[in-house]
């Protein structure tokens, strides 16, 4: 996937919750993705966070992403969030 740009919102809630441009990317390659109202859906589940393991990363920053999603639009990332369960 090419790089997806930020909008200010989506910039402002990363910093807010905590969540990483590493995150960011890892979301969207190797998030589950789901479509919802023209927009794609990138969430972290546990097989992702077993992707990242594979890749080298540690179990704990592996497991970080787990819960966390974004929504994408037109190559364009519209905010970042933590799952609520």
């Amino acid at each position: 996937m090419s790089r997806a740009i930020h909008t200010k919102h989506s910039q402002l809630r990363m910093s807010q919750r905590a969540i990483s441009e590493a995150d960011v990317q890892a979301l969207l390659s190797w998030g589950d993705l789901r479509h919802e109202k023209g927009a794609e859906i990138y969430v972290g589940t546990k097989a992702t966070a077993e992707i990242l393991v594979g890749e080298g990363r540690s179990r704990q920053e592996a497991d970080r992403i787990k819960g966390k999603y974004l929504v994408l639009k037109d190559q364009t990332i519209l905010t970042v969030a933590h799952r609520h369960h």
